[in-house]
C-alpha cells in the first residue's frame, strides 16, 4: 500500500493474503461506508521496531455524529506492525470484531471512539507499545472532544 485504499459502502474484503503498508502516514484500509465485511486477509504495516507513527491504522472506519457507519464486521483478520492503531473505529453502530489477531502496534490494537451497540470477542492482542503519549491500549473505548461516549459495547473472551 503506497496509498489507503477505500472501501465503500456494502463490500467484502475477503480471501488469503497479505496487504503490506510500503509509505510512511499511510493507513491500510479506509472504510468509508456502511454495511462492509473485511474477513480473512493480513495487514502488515512498516514499523517493524513497533514506534508510533501517527496516521498508521491497519483498518480505519470513521463515521460521522449525525451518520455513523453501521454494520461493519471484521472477522478473522491479523493486523501487526502498525505505527498507531491495527484498528480505528470512530462513530461507528452495529459493529463486531471478532476472532481477529493484533500484534507489535505502536498505540492501541482496538480503538472505538463514540461506538454503541458493538461486539469484540474472541481476538488476540499482543505488544502494543507506548505511543508519543506513554500510553498504550490493548482494547479501548472512549470518546473524542464533543461526541458522545461509547455505549452498549459487549467485549468478551479477549486474550
Amino acid at each position: 500500500v503506497t496509498r489507503v485504499v477505500s472501501v465503500p459502502a456494502n463490500v467484502t474484503v475477503s480471501g488469503v493474503g497479505t496487504i503490506r503498508q510500503v509509505t510512511a502516514g499511510v493507513s491500510g484500509l479506509r472504510v468509508t461506508g456502511s454495511g462492509v465485511t473485511i474477513e480473512g486477509i493480513t495487514l502488515t504495516g512498516r514499523n517493524a521496531s513497533v514506534a508510533y507513527a501517527g496516521g498508521e491504522y491497519g483498518i480505519e472506519a470513521q463515521g460521522t455524529s449525525g451518520s455513523p457507519l453501521s454494520g461493519l464486521t471484521v472477522r478473522n483478520v491479523t493486523l501487526s506492525k502498525w505505527g498507531a492503531y491495527g484498528m480505528f473505529l470512530r462513530q461507528v453502530s452495529g459493529f463486531k470484531v471478532t476472532g481477529c489477531v493484533l500484534s507489535d502496534i505502536g498505540y492501541t490494537g482496538i480503538g472505538v471512539l463514540t461506538g454503541t451497540q458493538g461486539e469484540i470477542s474472541g481476538n488476540t492482542v499482543d505488544n502494543i507499545t507506548p505511543g508519543t503519549s506513554g500510553n498504550a491500549y490493548g482494547i479501548v473505548m472512549s470518546f473524542a472532544g464533543t461526541e458522545a461516549e461509547s455505549t452498549d459495547i459487549v467485549v468478551r473472551g479477549n486474550t
